[in-house]
């Protein structure tokens, strides 16, 4: 995987160099706005996850919020303190610290700005990523994939 503006200064190339068919996939970083910004057109079709997204249904009320507040976009960090608090608040702030430890242990599917939040095995909070793809210049959430198998051709 490379960083978000290394991938968009290469990704002409594959085009350049005759090579086709070929999908990006990439990491988190790729949300940087320059990664659009420089890659143009040779990054359209890139998918890559994102820990955090603003057009994930879950995230838009938090995102709406958060912008009003502070004058520009929440990151993942935002996303991920706003989660953590909330499930520090919904496990309750009143009593012992294995009392509250064990709640938040039993934590499944909280609403988040990550999306469903529970609690793994391990006692870390998780989230579902989100999946994103490059369309027309912006990036949206890829669609799930089909839940029936797919028909094989003759």
């Amino acid at each position: 995987p490379a960083p978000s503006l290394t991938a968009a200064q290469v990704a002409p190339l594959l085009a350049f160099h005759d090579v086709e068919s070929v999908r990006l996939l990439g990491i988190r970083s790729w949300t940087y706005p320059k990664f659009l910004e420089v890659g143009k057109d040779a990054v359209e079709g890139a998918v890559f996850a994102a820990a955090f997204h603003a057009s994930r249904p879950e995230s838009a009320a938090f995102s709406s919020a958060f912008e009003t507040a502070y004058g520009e976009p929440p990151d993942d960090l935002a996303a991920y303190a706003h989660d953590a608090v909330r499930a520090v608040v919904w496990a309750g702030l009143e009593g012992t610290r294995p009392e509250v430890r064990a709640r938040l242990a039993g934590l499944r599917d909280l609403p988040g700005a990550l999306g469903p939040v529970s609690a793994g095995p391990d006692g870390d909070l998780y989230a579902p990523p989100s999946i994103l793809v490059v369309r027309r210049g912006r990036y949206e959430p890829l669609p799930s994939p089909p839940t029936s198998p797919i028909p094989r051709t003759p």
